[in-house]
C-alpha cells in the first residue's frame, strides 16, 4: 500500500480495495495500521489518502535510464506475459514510479539512482 501511495498523488479506499483485492473496510484498518507505524498517511475529502511528502522509502537502485526503460516496457509485458509475471511487474513498475516521483525533489534527486 505504501509504494501505491507513494507512486500516486492521491488513491482512494476503493482503488485500493479494487487493487489488492480486499475489502475497503480492510483498507481502512490497514492505513490505521501504517499510521501506528508513523508512516504520516493523511485524507482529503473528494481526493483519497496520500503520504506527506517528507517521507520516502529508501530509494531503489535504478538510474533514471534503466527506470524509464523499465516504464516503456510496461506495453509489452502486457500484451506478451503471463498473469502472474504482469502481476509482478506491476508491483515493481508502482516501486519505480514512486522512486521517479521522488527524484522531482531536491530529497529524491540526492537519493535517487
Amino acid at each position: 500500500m505504501l509504494t501505491l501511495l507513494q507512486s500516486k498523488k492521491f488513491v482512494t479506499a476503493g482503488h485500493f480495495a479494487r487493487k489488492f483485492n480486499i475489502s475497503v473496510r480492510t483498507v481502512y484498518r490497514d492505513i490505521k495500521a501504517l499510521l501506528k507505524s508513523n508512516v504520516p498517511v493523511s485524507y482529503e475529502i473528494n481526493r483519497g489518502y496520500f503520504v506527506v511528502r517528507c517521507y520516502s522509502l529508501p530509494p531503489v537502485s535504478f538510474t533514471a535510464e534503466e527506470a524509464n526503460a523499465m516504464i516503456m516496457m510496461e506495453a509489452i509485458a502486457g500484451r506478451v506475459a503471463d498473469q502472474s509475471v504482469r502481476q509482478y511487474y506491476g508491483s515493481a513498475l508502482i516501486k519505480i514510479k514512486g522512486v521517479l516521483q521522488l527524484a522531482g525533489t531536491d530529497e529524491g534527486k540526492q537519493n535517487f539512482g
